[in-house]
C-alpha cells in the first residue's frame, strides 16, 4: 500500500487486503459493490488496484496483463517435447488461475510476492520436491521445466 498526506486527506492505494486492514482501524469495510468488482477483475486475470480516502473505499480500478502473441503455441511446443511449464508469479490465486489458462501454462504458482532471486531457488526446490512426491498433483517436475517458464515470464540475464 502506498499514498500521499495533502491537504488533511489521507489518500492510499492497494491491495485489497491491504486496504482491508487500513481501513479497518477505524471499522470501516470495504463495501460489497467493491468486493464483487475485485472479484471479478481477478476472476478475468486482472488485478485489482482499491482507493481509499480517510479510510473510506472510493473505488477499485483493474490492471490487466495481456499475453504475448505465440506464447500458448511455444508451451504447446515445449509439450510436444514432454516439458511442462509453470508460471511463478506475485498476482493472486484468482488472477494467477486467469493467466495461466490464457497463456496455455500447465500449472502456477501465485502470490509469490517479495521474492529475491536468489529466494526463488528454495521456492522452486521446494515445490519440486513437492511434486515428485505428488503432494501437488502429477509427479516428477523437472527443473528445465521451471527455468523455462520463469525465462519466458522474466528475462533473467537483463535483471540488474
Amino acid at each position: 500500500m502506498s499514498g500521499v498526506d495533502i491537504d488533511g486527506r489521507e489518500i492510499r492505494k492497494g491491495a485489497r487486503e491491504a486496504i482491508a486492514r487500513h481501513i479497518n482501524e477505524r471499522s470501516n469495510s470495504i463495501p460489497l459493490e467493491v468486493l464483487h468488482c475485485v472479484e471479478e477483475i481477478s476472476n478475468s486475470g486482472g488485478t485489482p488496484l482499491l482507493f481509499a480516502e480517510n479510510r473510506r473505499v472510493l473505488g477499485v480500478i483493474a490492471f490487466t496483463d495481456v499475453v504475448k502473441g505465440g506464447t500458448c503455441e511455444r508451451f504447446d511446443h515445449l509439450r510436444a517435447m514432454g516439458i511442462r511449464t509453470m508460471m511463478i508469479t506475485g498476482d493472486n490465486p484468482l488472477a494467477a488461475a486467469a493467466i495461466a489458462r490464457q497463456a496455455g501454462v500447465d500449472d502456477f504458482l501465485a502470490e509469490a510476492r517479495g521474492i529475491s532471486r536468489p529466494g526463488l531457488h528454495p521456492l522452486i526446490h521446494t515445490h519440486i520436491i513437492a511434486r515428485q512426491f505428488g503432494f501437488l498433483g502429477e509427479p516428477r517436475v523437472n527443473v528445465l521445466e521451471l527455468n523455462l517458464a520463469l525465462d519466458a515470464a522474466h528475462p533473467w540475464h537483463q535483471a540488474k
